[in-house]
């Protein structure tokens, strides 16, 4: 009788796909199933795919102990290593890198933390990545394994240490959701916080009781299902709401007489990403001034946009939560408009001069 064939050197799985809609999703459970059994047993059996613990003592804080969920292999980003990545309340990303030059790196990042801590040899009293291919690829991408043992003090005098073990290391649409997770929740934490609306400044008497045109237009796509004229009527019903609360008249025809004609910038969709509590408010690149008043045709003042991204942290449902966030945002614009039109010294001139007796 012969022996059975020994597993190859090298196994090469192509993707499997599980249609969804009119997307193919790789279905990566089932060829890290397939590519296992190509590994020698003693590599593959007994601990989960990614196991251990790193504790990260921040001076002046308690300690974080951070448990890494996914690995994702470093090939498809062309460096030599891997990206280990916990998710939920205490979500970090630490990515490995081998250097051929300059040795083992670490990069550990955290969802809403500050700038990330960068660790090499030197600041380490250990520090060791036994990374290694395990001979089987999916898509020409190495399935790795491995381990990280280190102990570290960071410039900051963070101490990170513990050790994390991992094995048929690839990618997956999880792993690739939770980097980002942490990414986009670092750079979400370094946008400014939507201030909280004080009440709308109180327009100076020479500028009370004008009779106003307003006009609009749409800055941006307008979001799906709606047309450009519905988004210029909502835009332009919230302008003479606007214009109202001023203690403004509004003027609906440009042939009756006016004041003023203002244009308005009104943002045709808002962007949404939210990490955790926090939630990105991105509105449309405004090209030039977010207001421009007129009188008889000739330009009064300008007002520039507000800034494009906000952060804002609100309790609640996905929905709910962009909802109070635009809301606020709402809030905030309308305020700031108000109290920058009080305070503009080319308006306030121009009162000055239409005051004056002829």
């Amino acid at each position: 009788m012969r022996d059975r064939m020994p597993a190859p050197v090298l196994t090469v799985l192509t993707v499997l796909t599980a249609s969804v809609g009119c997307y193919d999703i790789p279905d990566y459970a089932g060829l890290i199933s397939q590519a296992m059994a190509g590994i020698p047993q003693n590599q593959t059996q007994g601990a989960p795919l990614v196991h251990g613990e790193l504790t990260i003592a921040v001076p002046g804080s308690a300690s974080v102990t951070v448990a890494p969920r996914y690995c994702r292999s470093g090939e498809p980003a062309s460096f030599a290593g891997v990206d280990l990545v916990s998710d939920g309340a205490d979500a970090t990303l630490v990515r490995v890198v081998e250097d051929p030059l300059l040795g083992t790196r670490l990069r550990i990042e955290r969802a809403g933390g500050a700038a990330p801590w960068i660790l090499d040899a030197a600041r380490c009293r250990t520090l060791a990545a036994g990374l290694h291919r395990t001979g089987v690829a999916i898509n020409r991408v190495n399935l790795l394994q491995g381990s990280l043992v280190v102990d570290c003090t960071a410039e900051d005098g963070t101490v990170i240490a513990g050790q994390v073990h991992y094995r048929a290391c690839h990618t997956s649409p999880e792993a690739d959701a939770a980097v980002l997770a942490v990414t986009d929740g670092a750079r979400i934490a370094a946008l400014p916080l939507v201030p909280d609306a004080a009440e709308a400044t109180t327009l100076p008497p020479a500028l009370q009781g004008l009779r106003v045109l307003p006009t609009v237009r749409v800055v941006g796509a307008t979001i799906d299902g709606e047309t450009p004229e519905q988004a210029r009527a909502a835009c332009l019903e919230g302008t003479r709401t606007f214009v109202t609360q001023r203690g403004w008249v509004p003027v609906a025809d440009a042939g009756a007489p006016h004041d003023l004609d203002i244009e308005f910038a009104c943002s045709g969709h808002v962007v949404y990403r939210t990490v955790g509590a926090m939630t990105e408010i991105e509105l449309p690149d405004a090209s030039g001034p977010s207001v421009r008043i007129r009188s008889g045709g000739a330009e009064i003042a300008t007002i520039p946009p507000a800034p494009r991204r906000w952060r804002c942290e609100s309790p609640g449902t996905l929905a709910a939560r962009e909802g109070a966030c635009s809301a606020r945002v709402g809030r905030y614009n309308d305020a700031r408009l108000a109290r920058m039109i009080a305070e503009s010294a080319p308006l306030a001139a121009w009162s000055a001069r239409r005051a004056a007796p002829p």
